[in-house]
């Protein structure tokens, strides 16, 4: 579980910033942090797997949902430069994943005006045992790989 407090702003009525959620008399937006608790409440397995990096440049995480047949790789580049993991798994991995990216410089925030300036964009990628996977500078990355099998 992860806690985050306080959550809730009122627009020129907070005494500081980190808050996660900003809102005036009618609208609202989210902090770049709320979508990466959000990312991780939300893409998460049923078991954390044991994983070998050969270099651990950044920080990530693997975990699999076994009912799904999910696998779920969390990467996080705080460089400013982009980072190459290589992606190997005991599983046959599908084809294709879905991947969740936040990335922006440190000085983008969202706003009333601008809601999802930081916020994650979903795509798919063609994925397969053995590929190498670029992170991005100053990024957060969730990769969804499907077991082929399942």
């Amino acid at each position: 579980m992860a806690s985050y407090a306080p959550l809730f702003a009122r627009l020129r009525y907070a005494q500081w910033s980190p808050n996660m959620i900003w809102f005036d008399g009618e609208r609202s937006y989210a902090s770049p942090s709320y979508y990466i608790q959000k990312l991780y409440s939300t893409q998460i397995g049923t078991h954390l797997l044991q994983t070998i990096a050969d270099t651990e440049e950044i920080p990530f995480v693997v975990s699999y949902d076994r009912e799904a047949g999910a696998l779920f790789i969390k990467l996080a580049n705080p460089l400013d430069r982009n980072v190459s993991v290589k992606i190997e798994s005991d599983f046959s991995l599908a084809d294709q994943g879905e991947v969740q990216v936040i990335q922006a410089d440190e000085e983008e925030v969202n706003s009333i005006e601008s809601p999802r300036r930081v916020a994650p964009i979903t795509s798919a990628f063609a994925c397969f045992d053995g590929m190498e996977y670029e992170v991005g500078a100053k990024s957060f990355h969730v990769l969804k790989i499907f077991r082929k099998d399942k």
